[in-house]
């Protein structure tokens, strides 16, 4: 599913993404619990990511050319591996990659020992183009920042502060389905809350809430039947 299809209620498209939210073409405003299954999980618009990307296109960087971003890439995957704990870390489309188990930013679980990782970088997954590559790079660079900033342990207070929809448990900034958890996306869409587009997937805690919004999860769980 690309960013965007089938997320909002039948009618509306995404017309905007910035943070934790995303706006359709009338302006309504949603928060996003999905963040397309970690690829935003620094939000929609990431700092520096886009000037990195816009100067490697300005540099005409399309194809697979030599570049310094695979070596960047590969030696940010290793310091990233190095905090989280694990002794590899891959992106998707490294071959064998798809069958590792994943590892997870903020996670309170034990992390693999090699595992995959979603850079939070809301652009095509599949690819060696140096633009991707660029992209990646600085966002393994940026999670890495991360992981230990306010701004992170900030995040985890509040997930740990919210209720946790009946048939889910909590894994520091996710919740995670047990067998047989309901996903009820129209109700929460009625509350401007967007859930993952398919069962089995992890629901991931914004980075922030207003108290509307807080509000609104409070009730969707009050009446989230598991």
């Amino acid at each position: 599913m690309t960013l965007g299809e089938g997320l909002l209620p039948r009618g509306c498209r995404v017309r905007r993404a910035r943070g934790w939210r995303l706006y359709d073409q009338g302006g309504t405003r949603y928060v996003d619990f999905w963040q397309a299954g970690g690829s935003a999980f620094l939000g929609h618009r990431p700092g520096s990511l886009a000037r990195t990307v816009a100067a490697e296109i300005d540099r005409g960087l399309w194809a697979p050319l030599p570049t310094p971003w695979k070596g960047r890439l590969e030696r940010s995957l290793v310091r990233l591996a190095d905090r989280a704990g694990c002794r590899e870390l891959h992106v998707p489309g490294e071959g064998l990659a798809r069958s590792l188990p994943r590892w997870y930013p903020l996670s309170e679980e034990d992390p693999p020992a090699e595992a995959l990782v979603i850079l939070p970088f809301p652009a095509a997954r599949e690819g060696s183009s140096s633009l991707l590559q660029a992209g990646l790079a600085v966002a393994a660079e940026l999670l890495w920042q991360y992981l230990d900033s306010p701004e992170a342990r900030e995040r985890l207070d509040l997930a740990r502060s919210l209720p946790a929809p009946p048939g889910w448990r909590r894994d520091g900034v996710y919740w995670v389905p047990l067998p047989g958890a309901s996903l009820p996306r129209q109700e929460a869409l009625g509350r401007q809350i967007v859930l993952p587009p398919q069962a089995g997937e992890r629901l991931i805690c914004p980075g922030e809430l207003s108290r509307r919004e807080r509000k609104n999860w409070e009730d969707l769980c009050a009446c989230w039947t598991g």
